[in-house]
């Protein structure tokens, strides 16, 4: 961990180990590195004007997504401060309105096959065995909906061709899950073994005895937008994968709150708002509902056109 010099130093520390001894990983502590930095820079180094430390971080704060990180982390810090003893620390209430207007980008078949056509040709070029990771991993990840880091992070002791399963165990929401492996991509791993020695390793993907980076995946996944001529997210695959999952059930009859229930777990979600976050209609399948509407009621809907809009 960096050094820290600000009010918290002695107290960060404790809150990771606390987070920890609860289950989270907490690893990730970069928003409170940042914060004991900018109170250092503004002469902060005790914390007996609690006010003052709340005006810098929140009330002055002009960057509105840094003073809603800051305001959420010392909400956190203050909780924390509390169970161990600390009293009369000074917090304000805000309420921060969602301005996000993100939307997900659910690839069609056709982009999600150039995709990995634009991938393998791409990896061609790249030195053993990097040529053969990286084309694997970018399917692994969307076959299963992983998310990029529980991909990476997957040892050998928790993946078997064999059984045709992985283990999560390292999950953004600490929630470990069992995953089948479907039988195109048992056959893409075959290959992958084939062609990679494997059996020493401690992770399933692996560079020169290391695991590979999320610097790396980044690194290959923008050189192949810079190729393509549409742009996605990597995690978009994820989305894609859980919309192309549901439609396919869904065409096969089953129950839609069966197939949630399915997905919520087969993505590692606690809530089940997260999962149907994840389930965007296609175009395909509003043509689909649509045209099956109009074959059951014919005339439900208004005709116009001509003298004939009575």
């Amino acid at each position: 961990m960096e050094k820290l010099n600000g009010p918290f130093k002695d107290i960060i520390p404790n809150l990771q180990k606390y987070k920890k001894s609860l289950g989270y990983k907490y690893n990730n502590i970069n928003i409170y590195i940042r914060i004991d930095k900018i109170l250092k820079n503004n002469d902060i180094l005790d914390l007996s004007d609690t006010e003052k430390i709340f005006k810098i971080l929140v009330t002055n704060e002009e960057n509105e997504n840094r003073k809603k990180e800051h305001y959420y982390a010392l909400n956190q810090l203050y909780k924390f401060m509390n169970i161990i003893g600390y009293q009369n620390l000074y917090f304000e209430s805000y309420y921060f309105t969602n301005n996000s207007h993100f939307e997900p980008t659910i690839l069609t078949k056709e982009q999600v096959k150039l995709f990995f056509e634009i991938l393998d040709s791409y990896c061609i070029a790249l030195e053993i065995p990097e040529r053969y990771i990286f084309p694997v991993l970018f399917r692994f990840i969307y076959s299963n909906g992983l998310r990029i880091s529980e991909a990476l992070n997957l040892k050998l002791v928790h993946y078997s061709l064999e059984k045709q399963w992985i283990y999560i165990d390292e999950s953004k929401e600490n929630l470990s899950r069992e995953l089948p492996l479907s039988n195109s991509m048992v056959e893409v791993l075959k290959k992958y073994e084939n062609l990679v020695s494997i059996q020493d390793q401690t992770y399933l993907f692996e560079l020169k005895g290391k695991k590979i980076t999320m610097y790396k995946v980044n690194k290959i996944f923008n050189e192949l937008l810079n190729i393509l001529d549409f742009k996605f997210r990597k995690h978009d695959l994820r989305h894609t994968m859980a919309v192309t999952t549901f439609n396919n059930l869904f065409d096969k009859g089953y129950k839609e709150r069966w197939i949630l229930y399915y997905l919520h777990i087969f993505l590692g979600h606690r809530r089940f708002e997260s999962t149907e976050y994840y389930l965007r209609y296609t175009d395909s399948r509003y043509k689909k509902a649509l045209k099956t509407v109009s074959k059951m009621y014919p005339n439900i809907f208004p005709i116009v056109g001509g003298n004939d809009n009575e």
